[in-house]
């Protein structure tokens, strides 16, 4: 049977009659025409990828749940095995998050395991802000009745109900996960029974009461979900993730290395370069070079770098190493770009303080700086919808600073406030054991010094010194008349 044959599955071409060979000609061509549409449409895809998201028919529609999932399998692949990427987002975690966020008295009754477990712990802090970065979306489940609080990751959520006029408004989400129910028993020697759960969760927006049922699932109405998008626009229901933005540049800037690697191992194959004057000498150069390198005796790989060929006299040998290097620093840009995706500085990003000199590798631009704030205020807004939700009012969260000054300086802020004042002496110890990292070890309710008790200094000056006068500029003779040097008139 020939190619025809198998593609028309019909009876063989030599028992076939002349309008039978013209519809098999017809049908065959048809499907040539099948397969070049599809290859055209395949090739139009591939030139969108970088220019629009994957997955979008229109470009006014936002991406679909579905498709936003795989971009979020992709972005926590990457978030994971691509240093650069882990740097940024640990960046931005430090910058956000720094030591840790303090919500209200975790003495209170209300900070229970679970509160620790998803938003109250560092570990929880950090957690949420890489999930953020590779899924752009948040669910924080609230049962109302326990005050207990659950993460739902992103790959669970299978649907939602919006408002009639409204995509923004979310009023149900739905959930479907596996279900397994574990034998405490240690005899218990059979696998472990799953079971798949399909649920709807009310929102913490629906102001109604929530329904019993929707269509055939059951509505579970003692849990509320706080849903966090990141990078949404008008209009869209679901967030992105900051990852998503970085995820071509993050493949050429590594493709770029590794094109770079590999241009200098194959530089690094011969590091000299032999000429001769004579056609004999060019043949026995030839025939040298042609011959397999040898052997390390010790592991028995070739010896392919810093490979020599030395012939007889008139012959010229320079070396090939520094005739060609490598610039992988030319590829910055690429990384510039991944930077300005997760809104880092490049410094910052790439462990390379050569990126810039001194002060921007220490010290934060004001537009990172308040778009650190902005995610701040965005995850204190979510902390906020989740303790009104377990009956939690008039909690404070405090998030430590963005950028910390420099030791003496806060040291001389506080020192020029003592001077004026306005602070007891008991305030201003306090203050300079907090700037210097200390802790002030003794009893509070002690009586303050009294003013015998201060060091001299402070006895006899409540002023700030008087700064010295300007260093004078000129010759001896006008050092005290102005700050204009000496000039003779010609």
């Amino acid at each position: 049977m020939d190619t025809a044959e198998a593609l028309s599955g019909e009876k063989p071409l030599a028992e076939m009659d002349l309008t039978e060979l013209k519809g098999t000609i017809r049908n065959l061509v048809d499907r040539n025409e099948q397969l070049e549409e599809s290859m055209a449409q395949l090739s139009l895809a591939v030139d969108d990828i970088g220019w629009k998201p994957l997955g979008i028919d229109q470009s006014e529609n936002e991406m679909p749940l579905d498709t936003l999932q795989k971009a979020a399998e992709t972005c926590r692949a990457l978030l994971t095995v691509n240093p650069l990427v882990k740097r940024g987002i640990a960046v931005r975690t430090s910058y956000i998050w720094g030591q840790g966020v303090t919500i209200g008295d975790p003495a209170a009754n209300w900070y229970n395991r679970s509160v620790r477990r998803t938003f109250g712990s560092t570990v929880a802090q950090l957690e949420i802000e890489r999930t953020a970065a590779a899924d752009g979306n948040l669910f924080f489940l609230v049962d109302t009745v326990l005050n207990t609080v659950q993460r739902i990751p992103f790959h669970q959520i299978c649907g939602v109900v919006c408002a009639p006029d409204d995509d923004e408004t979310v009023l149900y989400y739905k959930r479907s996960y596996t279900e397994s129910s574990q034998s405490l028993s240690a005899r218990a020697q059979t696998p472990t029974p799953q079971q798949q759960r399909q649920v709807w969760y009310p929102s913490d927006q629906l102001e109604d009461p929530p329904a019993a049922t929707i269509g055939d699932v059951r509505v579970d109405r003692t849990k509320r979900i706080v849903h966090v998008a990141f990078n949404r626009q008008v209009g869209w229901t679901w967030g992105v993730p900051d990852v998503f933005a970085v995820v071509f540049w993050s493949k050429a800037y590594k493709e770029y290395l590794e094109d770079c690697s590999k241009l200098a191992k194959a530089y690094a194959q011969f590091a000299w370069k032999i000429t001769s004057s004579s056609k004999g000498g060019q043949q026995r150069v030839a025939s040298r070079l042609a011959q397999p390198p040898q052997r390390d005796p010790v592991t028995g790989e070739y010896r392919t770098v810093g490979a020599a060929a030395a012939l007889g006299p008139n012959q010229d040998m320079s070396a090939l190493q520094t005739v060609r290097p490598v610039d992988f620093g030319a590829g910055q840009p690429l990384a510039a770009l991944i930077a300005a995706g997760l809104e880092v500085p490049l410094p910052a990003l790439t462990s390379d303080p050569s990126a810039g000199n001194r002060a921007t590798a220490e010290t934060l631009d004001d537009p990172t700086v308040l778009a650190m704030l902005a995610r701040q205020q965005l995850m204190e807004d979510a902390i906020m919808r989740i303790l009104e939700l377990l009956g939690v009012s008039g909690v404070t969260v405090e998030w430590p600073p963005l950028a910390d000054e420099p030791m003496h300086r806060k040291i001389q802020a506080i020192d020029q406030a003592g001077r004026t004042g306005m602070l007891y002496p008991d305030e201003w110890r306090k203050l300079i054991l907090k700037a210097v990292n200390l802790h002030d070890e003794s009893d509070t309710e002690e009586e303050p010094p009294g003013t015998e008790e201060l060091p001299e200094v402070l006895r006899t000056q409540t002023q700030a010194p008087a700064q010295p006068e300007p260093p004078a500029y000129g010759d001896h003779e006008l050092r005290d008349e102005g700050t204009q040097a000496h000039t003779e008139e010609e």
